[in-house]
């Protein structure tokens, strides 16, 4: 399992380094590349649970415009769909990208400083999922309603599998389509 950037990722790919890349598809894929669509990932506003947005969001629902133009954000790495799904997000509130926000690609360190400062952070709710059950974080209402990622598979056009990756690529498909999931249609828990 490798874990990094798309374009450090496709070049694993295209060189035999990896075997398939699992993760948000790209509205243009190379030439190269075949996409396939698994599920819609919900996206809402992170902030830690104290936020002074998440006890207004439980009075309001939304988040109000206002103070969504003026925080304190945690951006996604420029060039991803994520980052697009973020500067559509900001034009909606009539937000100017902030000079002063933190452009990060860890989840890692986006939790890290979730946890400890006032920063918002447009992301996949299933990636917080633990810290939003434990409470230490909440997912705020996107203002859009929902708001989706495609999330999927990309491997090379010429790639043959072989039985043992076909086996991988089967379980990923089922798991994702099972009978227990509603195959992308989770709602988003407010704060709250």
């Amino acid at each position: 399992i490798l874990d990094g950037p798309y374009e450090s990722m496709l070049d694993a790919l295209r060189h035999g380094a990896a075997d398939v890349l699992v993760g948000a598809l790209r509205d243009a894929a190379p030439d190269d590349v075949v996409q396939e669509h698994l599920f819609d990932d919900p996206l809402a506003l992170v902030a830690r649970a104290g936020h002074p947005l998440a006890a207004l969001s439980r009075r309001t629902r939304t988040p109000p415009v206002r103070e969504l133009a003026a925080a304190a954000w945690i951006a996604p790495h420029r060039g991803s769909p994520l980052r697009r799904h973020f500067d559509a997000l900001l034009a909606s509130v009539d937000a100017r990208p902030p000079a002063a926000a933190v452009e990060c690609n860890s989840l890692v360190a986006a939790r890290a400083l979730l946890l400890a400062s006032d920063h918002l952070m447009l992301s996949s709710v299933r990636q917080v999922q633990h810290e939003i059950a434990t409470g230490q974080l909440v997912a705020l209402p996107h203002p859009a309603g929902r708001v989706v990622r495609r999330i999927g598979l990309t491997r090379r056009a010429d790639w043959r599998p072989t039985v043992v990756q076909t086996e991988l690529l089967d379980g990923l498909r089922s798991g994702v389509r099972g009978p227990d999931r509603t195959h992308g249609r989770e709602d988003v828990n407010a704060a709250g």
